[in-house]
C-alpha cells in the first residue's frame, strides 16, 4: 500500500491463484484479486470510493479498482518527482515485468494477466492479441530471475551514476538492476550480483535506497561513480 502524488491509497493485491493453478480472476472486475485498488481514506468512517475510478459506475463492478490485469504485483511505487507509477508483477513461468505508466495511463488500465506475462502470449505457444492491453516497460527471464521485487526510481543526491534509474532486483538471484528511461524507452544494466534474497526496497526522506533481504538485513545501496557495483554497508 502507498498513498500517491493525489492524496488516495493505492493497494496492489495478487490473483490468489498459485504455480499449478492460473486463474481469470485478474480479468474479473466483480472481485478485487489481480488488481491496483485505488481508495480515499480521509472519509469519516472506513473508506470512500474517489468519484473519478474508472469503474465507480460499471454495475457488478468492484468500484475501487484502478487497474487490472496484474499476478502478483510485488512491489510499487511512485515516482517522487514525476508521480508516474512503477509496478513490479511477478511473472507465472518464464518471465517478469515491470510497467511504468502515468496515474492516467494507469485508470483502467489492463496489464494482461492471465492473457499475457511480460511481452509474450500466455500459455507459451499460444496465440493471443494485444489488443487493450498496456504492454510491459521492462521484462526478464526465468534465465535471470524468477521473482521480480520492485523498488524506486532513485532521487537521492550522492554522485552515484543512478540518478533517475529505476533500481530493481530479483528475490531468487540476488541480482539488482538499474534501468535507464532514453527515448521513451527503459533500458536496463544489472548493477549487482548479490547472495540476498531481495524481498523489499526501503527509500528515505532524501531519497536514498535500502534492500531488504529476507533473511532478516536491510543494506544501504550505493554505486560509486568509478566502481559500478553496489555496496553492503
Amino acid at each position: 500500500m502507498q498513498f500517491g502524488p493525489d492524496g488516495n491509497l493505492y493497494i496492489s493485491i495478487g490473483d490468489g491463484g498459485a504455480f499449478v493453478q492460473v486463474t481469470n480472476r485478474a480479468q474479473e472486475t466483480g472481485h478485487l484479486l489481480g488488481k491496483l485498488l485505488r481508495i480515499d481514506v480521509s472519509a469519516e468512517r472506513g473508506y470512500a470510493i474517489p468519484q473519478d475510478n474508472p469503474f465507480s459506475s460499471v454495475q457488478g463492478a468492484r468500484k475501487e479498482i484502478w487497474s487490472i490485469g496484474l499476478r502478483n504485483p510485488w512491489r510499487f511505487s511512485f515516482d517522487r518527482l514525476s508521480g508516474e507509477l512503477m509496478i513490479a508483477d511477478v511473472g507465472q513461468d518464464d518471465w517478469e515485468e515491470v510497467n511504468i505508466v502515468s496515474l492516467a495511463e494507469a485508470r483502467g488500465a489492463n496489464f494482461g494477466w492471465p492473457r499475457t506475462e511480460g511481452l509474450h502470449c500466455y500459455p507459451p505457444g499460444q496465440s493471443c492479441s494485444f489488443a487493450g492491453l498496456t504492454s510491459p516497460d521492462l521484462e526478464y527471464s526465468s534465465e535471470f530471475g524468477c521473482s521480480v521485487t520492485g523498488g524506486y526510481r532513485y532521487r537521492g543526491n550522492r554522485p552515484s551514476g543512478l540518478s533517475g534509474k529505476y533500481v530493481y532486483g530479483d528475490w531468487c538471484s540476488g541480482r539488482i538492476w538499474a534501468a535507464s528511461e532514453i527515448g521513451g524507452h527503459w533500458q536496463p544494466a544489472m548493477i549487482a550480483d548479490t547472495d540476498l534474497a531481495i524481498v523489499s526496497f526501503g527509500e528515505d526522506d532524501s531519497g536514498e535506497l535500502y534492500v531488504v533481504d529476507y533473511n532478516g538485513s536491510v543494506f544501504g545501496l550505493t554505486m560509486p561513480a568509478d566502481r559500478r557495483r553496489a555496496v553492503r554497508h
